[in-house]
């Protein structure tokens, strides 16, 4: 039977995604709308399944079929769109990353490839048209193997469906319990952490004891009951935010809000009125829609905007992506659904051959755009990270030398002149390479250079939920430790590292924390607090160095701008033209204020002076090379300092020359 009350809890799901996706204020955890068409697609696919078992019509190959009418349509007409505008307006770089994620939307797993960015190089989430079908490939992997579970355990008996189910959710809470802490990006994107919010919806509409149905009659508790799950989700919506260990305990809150709607919101209650009107009725029958459209609507205005856009803008691109969805509502999702004409295994066959082609288009563009990548870099003044001459000296062409942890001498070629310095870190410490190689030269001396992306310069230390397998970065460190026992000419070592990563900073794409450090040594290896664990590391890295008779030079960060260079300098060059006010309020919005870098570093900067005072260790602050007395530029009117947000092009890392002389 229809209920038009579960559509408008789909619209209380779909508009505070959309909002939080627009940057919104007020709807920081927006993003648990998605936990809330969780609730409800279990709920209802549970009782689709569960009534045709009942009836003994239940087929496997039309269960499939329909969901193939129902989801795939609309999905291949909004990737068929985005790729034009992809073509149009996308870096090279950041193409092969969307050509990369519609092969994977169109095979239905991009919460795989998801789950694997978000590292240092990742394209930020609101930058990223397909972000959001990660959770559409959750629901795919749910509905493949969910009615196998559902036929089989309805087989041996009915009885068991309800307690299964409830088995289901507890063991995957229980999971998503304990991964979110130290693997978030799994707990995030992956199905066995979230089975539980769909299994619970699915446990909600089998659970019919007697006492339910005592609550049901009694007008008060329902209005009591649905009122409150109301009152939950807007908890959820309102307090929850990228800090949240989410989905976790926490997540509870708006699956109990969901579910307390669905169960009780009947018909007479006040929230079954109000979500029963006809406006959220219609919001959530295009709910599907809409949801698809909007994040590569966003996405592609904040690509194709020089200027970044506000927050009007960007509600206007949300109507846009509203009309959209109605458009697709009536013409794409409503003649497919109701398309009986083709037989079961002809819906297979089109949806298989349709994902298929879009498949291949995306490896066809992920091919083409990493050539268009290699163009644009060599066009450019402002060589990649990945491209640092010294680096390229000892690594060879070709290679990301960022992800390479070989050593590497810099300065004169002469191999008799001593090494006297060494330079530790992770990719900051690439990006500093050619002031430290022109340093070599002018003393002639040699110094070199090891370290690795993602990885603190520090002993006793690892990174979890970094972009290194676990291991690595503590290994790294005990290399280059070896590397200067080894060399008892090298009297300086520093230490260089994007250092506030590792204390609090949140990167990953799916806004939660990453680059989590700890000592792995402890008997759990789950300390809670990083600061602890880098203000340790820093203390026995300091006395093991100095126990060699090395002077430590500890390099502060640099300062992180507004926005990423290499995108700001592609959209300069493409959508404006030389002295447009467009361009010269873009530039101007880039700069990073002073005040800000000195607030995002002064916890990272309280840790390493607090180590400095007694070890005799320098301290080395490079912000007056960098910044005026207000500002933190990217561009000085000639070169580019910066090629990235925060990572120092060849000019940038030249204007930090002078300090590093002073401490040699």
């Amino acid at each position: 039977m229809y209920r038009p009350e579960i559509d408008g809890l789909r619209a209380l799901a779909v508009l505070p995604v959309v909002l939080y996706h627009a940057g919104a204020p007020g709807f920081g955890g927006g993003f648990i709308g998605v936990d809330v068409f969780f609730v409800i697609s279990g709920y209802l696919i549970t009782r689709l399944i569960v009534n045709d078992l009942e009836a003994r019509r239940f087929s496997l190959a039309d269960f499939y079929a329909r969901r193939c009418r129902r989801l795939l349509p609309a999905l291949c007409v909004m990737l068929a769109f985005c790729v034009p505008a992809a073509c149009m307006w996308l870096s090279g770089d950041d193409a092969v990353t969307f050509f990369r994620s519609l092969s994977w939307a169109a095979a239905l797993s991009s919460n795989l490839l998801f789950w694997r960015l978000g590292g240092y190089f990742a394209t930020s989430a609101d930058l990223q048209p397909l972000l959001h079908t990660w959770s559409l490939s959750v629901e795919e992997h749910f509905y493949l193997l969910y009615p196998l579970v559902l036929v089989w355990l309805h087989r041996r008996s009915a009885r068991l469906l309800g307690p299964a189910l409830l088995l289901m959710t507890v063991l995957s809470l229980v999971a998503a319990h304990w991964t979110t802490p130290d693997k978030p990006q799994f707990s995030f994107m992956l199905l066995p952490t979230r089975l539980w919010e769909l299994s619970f919806g699915g446990w909600l509409s089998l659970a019919r004891p007697a006492r339910w149905h005592g609550l049901r009659r009694r007008s008060m508790a329902n209005q009591v009951l649905s009122c409150a799950g109301v009152g939950l989700l807007a908890v959820a919506f309102w307090r929850f935010n990228a800090s949240t260990s989410h989905p976790g305990l926490a997540t509870a809150v708006p699956v109990a809000g969901a579910s307390l709607i669905l169960a009780f919101a009947r018909r007479g209650t006040w929230i079954q009125r109000v979500l029963s009107h006809p406006a959220p009725v219609m919001i959530g029958s295009i709910s599907y829609s809409l949801y698809l459209w909007h994040q590569p609507l966003l996405a592609f205005a904040r690509h194709r905007l020089v200027v970044p856009p506000t927050l009007p803008t960007l509600l206007l691109v949300c109507a846009l992506a509203t009309a959209l969805a109605v458009a697709t509502w009536r013409w794409v999702e409503q003649p497919c659904r109701r398309a009986h004409q083709l037989a079961l295994h002809q819906w297979l066959l089109l949806a298989v051959v349709s994902m298929s082609v879009l498949m291949l288009i995306g490896v066809a563009g992920t091919r083409a755009s990493l050539v268009r990548a290699e163009e644009e870099a060599r066009r450019s003044e402002m060589p990649r990270l990945t491209d640092a001459v010294p680096r390229a000296r000892c690594d060879g062409p070709g290679v990301d030398h960022a992800a390479h942890d070989a050593p590497c001498r810099l300065g004169p070629a002469d191999t008799r002149l001593p090494t006297t310095a060494a330079v530790f870190g992770d990719s900051h410490s690439f990006a500093l390479a050619p002031a430290f190689d022109a340093l070599a030269i002018e003393r002639g001396t040699r110094i070199v250079h090891q370290g690795l992306e993602g990885c603190p310069p520090l002993l006793n230390i690892d990174v979890r939920e970094g972009v290194q397998t676990p291991g690595t970065c503590a290994a790294q460190s005990t290399r280059a430790f070896e590397l200067v026992q080894r060399n008892r000419s090298i009297r300086h070592v520093f230490l260089v590292a994007r250092w506030s990563l590792y204390v609090d900073r949140v990167t990953s794409i799916s806004g939660k924390r990453r680059f989590v450090v700890f000592d792995p040594s402890a008997s759990d290896g789950r300390q809670v607090d990083a600061r602890l664990a880098l203000h340790r590391a820093l203390e026995s890295t300091v006395a093991a160095y100095a126990a060699l008779g090395v002077q430590v030079h500890i390099v502060e960060e640099v300062p992180t701008q507004r926005m990423d260079m290499h995108r700001l300098r592609y959209r300069l060059d493409r959508f404006t033209t030389a002295g447009s006010h467009e361009r010269a309020q873009a530039l101007e919005l880039a700069r990073m204020p002073r005040s800000e870098h000195e607030a995002e570093v002064r916890a990272a900067r309280a840790l390493m002076r607090a180590i400095s005072r007694p070890a005799g260790v320098n301290i080395v602050d490079l912000t007056d090379m960098l910044c005026d007395v207000r500002q933190c530029p990217a561009y000085d009117g000639e070169h580019w300092l910066y090629w990235d947000s925060n990572h120092l092009s060849t000019t940038g890392a030249l204007r930090v020359l002078p300090r590093l002389r002073i401490l040699m």
